[in-house]
């Protein structure tokens, strides 16, 4: 793969996946474009700001992001998949790497800051009529039901999964490629089709990873299909700072 040979050589990189809670499912339907730019935003915002902290690494890293809108059984789950270098530049223009290899940045620490961000825009986008609050979202209308799903958001913990996945050898981008290029599903979990009913297996992640089949009418199965289908115009993968040719950048 042609990215493959622009990576940084000798350090890790880490996988870092941000869910946004369900509550927000019906808001973030109806505002994808909006939203789905806030979440890439402020999620590598996040990343940028705490890498950039001493404490963690006191440099800036390069950042891939791919968006996904999908559960295993086609329901609507907005996430990001996220590849983030073990190492960045900093503010002198010298590379150094993270102080803590294979734990980068503690997840509650990640998770908090991101929820702060990302509720904060949302509120200055709802003060300034920014939102549409149609459909399942005409509710929100009311500013008392609008306070009370942000106080229910603030109460949870948004905490993303992080770990260190990709090594040396040039398979960070053949990984994330796997996340870039999918679709919400394929035709090998696709188990039967007839005139009334489509069956599709997927993986119970809550009951051991388990294996197990869903069978929707043929109008459900294409609902669910095209609720995942993005707006026009919007790219669901994304590169943020210099991950590529940091040094002829010079970031």
């Amino acid at each position: 793969m042609e990215r493959e040979s622009e990576l940084i050589e000798g350090i890790a990189y880490y996988h870092v996946i941000f869910t946004i809670p369900h509550e927000l499912n019906d808001l973030i339907y109806v505002n994808q474009k909006l939203l789905y730019d806030l979440f890439f935003s402020y999620a590598s915002d996040t990343l940028i700001t705490l890498c950039r902290d001493k404490n963690y690494m006191g440099a800036t890293p390069g950042i891939v992001s791919v968006l996904h809108a999908w559960g295993q059984q086609l329901n609507f789950h907005t996430h990001l998949h996220i590849a983030l270098s073990g190492g960045g530049i900093t503010h002198t223009g010298n590379f150094i790497e993270t102080r803590h290899k294979g734990f980068i940045i503690p997840e509650e620490v990640i998770g908090k800051m991101f929820r702060g961000k990302y509720l904060d825009a949302l509120k200055k986008y709802y003060g300034s009529g920014k939102l549409s609050l149609t459909e399942r979202c005409d509710t929100l209308r009311n500013s008392y039901n609008w306070q009370e799903l942000i106080d229910t958001l603030y109460s949870k913990k948004w905490h993303p999964f992080i770990k260190e996945t990709f090594n040396v050898n040039g398979n960070a981008m053949e990984y994330l490629a796997r996340y870039a290029y999918r679709s919400a599903i394929s035709n090998s979990h696709i188990e039967s089709i007839s005139e009334d009913e489509v069956s599709f297996q997927y993986t119970d992640y809550s009951d051991n990873n388990k294996k197990k089949i869903k069978t929707v009418s043929g109008q459900e199965f294409i609902r669910l299909f095209l609720q995942h289908v993005p707006p026009k115009g919007f790219h669901a993968f994304q590169a943020r700072t210099c991950w590529f040719h940091w040094l002829l950048l010079g970031c």
